[in-house]
């Protein structure tokens, strides 16, 4: 537990760094564009370090056990984060960050589903990251679009159709498309079934 605790820290400090002025000192030096892929491939290493530290983890105690009923829920909102990955060939303005969302939807339904000491930091620390995540890009958009930004944030929510609740846009199902839903569909599906393979453990019994 140790190591992960280090390498969750590592990680986040890792991505606080371009929030200061070492960004722009960096990319006077190299370009920007050498400095997003060396961003880039230092952030898989760290994460990969954490992924390391978190499967060599002790679970520690297990708080409860999900019934098969309660799988089947979770894996009904894991369709709604793949459903929202493949929504973000929409139109901005209808949909906005959908990778954190959907991070967000993954990380809580994992929570729920492995409720020990371990999982839980490796779980909420994604969740946690990925809808802070959202924050900082919509803060990010507000400073970069300035006037244009606050008519795009009325018809748009980072909740998933929360916007369209609460009348601020309307569902277009012709915007999403038969394809998006087919390809997220088989990507769910096929989460599901190499899951065991993959993780060592099913999702579903039967």
């Amino acid at each position: 537990m140790t190591e992960l605790l280090i390498a969750i820290a590592a990680f986040t400090a890792f991505h606080i760094l371009p929030s200061t002025p070492l960004r722009a000192w960096m990319i006077a030096r190299v370009g920007q564009r050498r400095f997003m892929w060396a961003f880039s491939a230092l952030s898989v290493l760290f994460f990969g370090w954490i992924w390391m530290a978190f499967r060599a983890a002790s679970a520690g105690p297990v708080f409860w056990v999900t019934s098969q009923g309660e799988r089947w829920a979770s894996a009904a909102l894991m369709l709604g984060a793949f459903l929202q990955i493949f929504s973000t060939g929409l139109r901005t303005g209808r949909v906005t960050d959908s990778y954190g969302t959907a991070v967000g939807i993954w990380g809580l339904v994992h929570m729920a589903n492995n409720a020990a000491a371990a999982d839980w930091v490796f779980f909420g620390y994604m969740t946690l990251l990925a809808l802070a995540g959202t924050w900082l890009i919509d803060h990010r958009r507000a400073r970069l679009l300035g006037d244009a930004w606050p008519p795009l944030k009325a018809e748009t929510s980072n909740l998933p159709f929360l916007a369209i609740l609460r009348g601020r846009n309307r569902l277009l199902l012709r915007e999403f498309g038969w394809a998006r839903a087919a390809a997220a569909l088989a990507a769910w599906a096929l989460a599901l079934w190499v899951h065991e393979t993959v993780f060592g453990l099913p999702v579903l019994w039967f």
